[in-house]
């Protein structure tokens, strides 16, 4: 089946496009959306996709549209006196492109059968990761650049990161794909794929996978919730341990500098951005952009070169989507997502997946994460599953068709 075809390939490709010499960020997110609008397109080509039963989803589209006709738009002065080009908010566009990419991969995934057969090769890539990571704590690298920025040679474990680029990146991937592990009953790769988030001394990530293993011990049952309360105390000691008695591990858990840029841009939101003005410099009009943020993807664009700095991301999605489209847009985000999860059919195997997802949600909030093209491809994955019964499909519309 094609695509089989296709989500096999994103799983195990896409993981090790940083092989390639020229491969980095843009490449990997670039193949990673290609394959998901080839498995959207795929899906539309086919026939029978269940319905997409979250219109606030939609909506949200739609508000990022409105957000990119009320946004204000920066002059780029050199392009303007080079080229005579007012570019306008040009990154608009593939801000929602990327979006819908992986929203018509989620609603094709309901024509996908064998799920176990995706959770596994997921669960290999996880621990494979894991291995490399462990082997690189211990000094051994190759397939890594070593001229680092110097940022990045500050943070501790620096280059424990596998084919991520950062080791706070590489955590939340491998901490998600640990309650999936635990559904196979593969305790011991399980076990070293914590092992490997621990050494990455990512608070962000460590944390993530303690909340989400006992959530998932919650769910699965009374005797499941008491052998999670004494993993839950087991890590908790080594982080308490880490912080006590580790200079480098402690100096992971400072989220100052985070909280300082998130501040500032709620003040950006909240406080007049443009000022237009008369010829004599008086100033005849303030505008604000509380309610429809500064458009799709601006941040990237605009806020490091409004106060020079190396903030590219805001290091937070649900505060990044605040900024970009505004109160409104990130109120219909937020329902959608509620929307989501209330309609999540509660199986075994969702559980363990809704606890994936519950890790990698978590990590958002701290990280860029979802703006990466794997750790985007396998949270589709896991949304589509979440969203889509196994057993779903149209009659007519059998596999041997395509």
């Amino acid at each position: 089946m094609f695509g089989k075809t296709l989500l096999t390939l994103g799983l195990i490709v896409l993981p090790f496009l940083p092989l390639i010499k020229m491969a980095g960020r843009p490449p990997q997110l670039m193949l990673a959306m290609a394959i998901a609008l080839a498995l959207g397109f795929w899906g539309l080509f086919k026939g029978g996709m269940k319905p997409l039963n979250n219109r606030w989803i939609f909506l949200w589209f739609f508000a990022g549209l409105f957000s990119a006709w009320q946004c204000p738009k920066p002059i780029f002065e050199q392009l303007v006196k080079q080229f005579g080009l007012d570019v306008g908010a040009f990154w608009i566009w593939e801000a929602l492109f990327i979006p819908l990419c992986f929203l018509l991969m989620i609603c094709a995934m309901s024509l996908i059968r064998d799920r176990k057969f995706f959770l596994k090769i997921m669960v290999w890539m996880g621990f494979l990761f894991a291995v490399h990571s462990i082997f690189q704590s211990f000094g051994l690298h190759q397939w890594i650049n070593l001229s680092l920025h110097k940022d990045t040679l500050n943070t501790p474990q620096a280059l424990v990161t596998s084919f991520f680029d950062h080791p706070t990146l590489l955590a939340p991937f491998i901490a998600m794909l640990v309650p999936i592990t635990l559904y196979f009953k593969m305790w011991y790769k399980a076990g070293i794929m914590a092992v490997a988030v621990v050494l990455t001394y990512s608070a962000l990530g460590i944390g993530a996978m303690i909340v989400s293993l006992f959530l998932l011990f919650f769910i699965l049952g009374k005797k499941q919730a008491i052998v999670g309360l004494a993993l839950v105390v087991l890590l908790s000691g080594a982080l308490w341990g880490g912080y006590n008695y580790s200079k480098a591990f402690r100096g992971q858990f400072s989220f100052s500098g985070r909280v300082i840029h998130w501040k500032q841009m709620w003040k950006d939101l909240a406080e007049p951005y443009i000022l237009v003005k008369e010829k004599d410099g008086k100033v005849i009009e303030k505008l604000a952009y509380p309610y429809t943020g500064f458009g799709p993807g601006s941040f990237r664009y605009m806020y490091h070169l409004r106060y020079n700095n190396k903030m590219y991301q805001a290091h937070n999605e649900y505060a990044e989507i605040g900024y970009n489209h505004g109160l409104i847009g990130l109120s219909i985000f937020l329902i959608a997502f509620l929307v989501f999860l209330g309609n999540i059919k509660i199986t075994k195997e969702n559980k363990y997946l809704f606890s994936s997802f519950a890790c990698i949600s978590l990590c958002a909030g701290g990280t860029f994460i979802w703006q990466l093209g794997l750790p985007a491809f396998y949270t589709a994955t896991v949304v589509g599953f979440l969203m889509n019964k196994e057993d779903y499909h149209v009659s007519h519309f059998e596999d041997e068709n395509m």
